[in-house]
C-alpha cells in the first residue's frame, strides 16, 4: 500500500527567492519575464521578491576614501550609501527618510566601529558635512 503522498521541501521556497532575486537583480529581468518564466503570477513574484533577504556581504575592514551620497526612490525612501572606489565595493548603506547630519555621522561613527579608517571624504555639496569630517580631507 503506497501513501503517494509527497512532502514539501521547507527551503524550497527561499532557494526559489534567492534565484528569483539573482535573475531580477544580476540578469535584469524584468517581473513580467520571472512571472512568464516560472509561470507565477506577477504579484506572486513581487511578493517574493519583497520578502527576500539577502545576507549581508562579509566586508573587511581597511583604510580607505569614502564616497558618500544619498539616492532617493519617491518622496521618503532612500539610501544613504558609502563606497571604496578603489576596491569597488559599497562599505555601508542605510535606509533614510531625509538627508541629514545626523545620517552621515551614524555612518562614520559606524564604519569606524567597524575598523575602517576614513582618509578622505568625498561627497555632494551638503551644507555642513566638512565640519562632521574636519580631521580628514573633504572634497565636494
Amino acid at each position: 500500500m503506497e501513501c503517494k503522498h509527497t512532502f514539501g521541501s521547507i527551503r524550497k521556497p527561499s532557494k526559489l527567492r534567492s534565484i528569483l532575486w539573482r535573475e531580477f537583480v544580476f540578469n535584469r529581468c524584468t517581473v513580467k519575464q520571472l512571472s512568464s518564466k516560472y509561470k507565477r503570477s506577477i504579484h506572486w513574484v513581487r511578493k517574493e521578491l519583497r520578502s527576500h533577504e539577502p545576507l549581508p556581504p562579509a566586508i573587511a575592514p581597511r583604510e580607505m576614501v569614502a564616497v558618500m551620497d544619498c539616492v532617493f526612490f519617491g518622496r521618503a525612501r532612500g539610501y544613504l550609501v558609502v563606497r571604496d572606489p578603489h576596491q569597488k565595493e559599497n562599505v555601508y548603506w542605510s535606509e533614510i527618510e531625509r538627508e541629514t547630519l545626523d545620517e552621515y555621522r551614524y555612518a562614520r561613527d559606524t564604519l569606524e566601529s567597524l575598523g575602517f579608517v576614513i582618509q578622505a571624504v568625498v561627497a555632494d555639496g551638503k551644507p555642513g558635512l566638512k565640519p562632521l569630517y574636519k580631521e580628514v580631507p573633504v572634497q565636494m
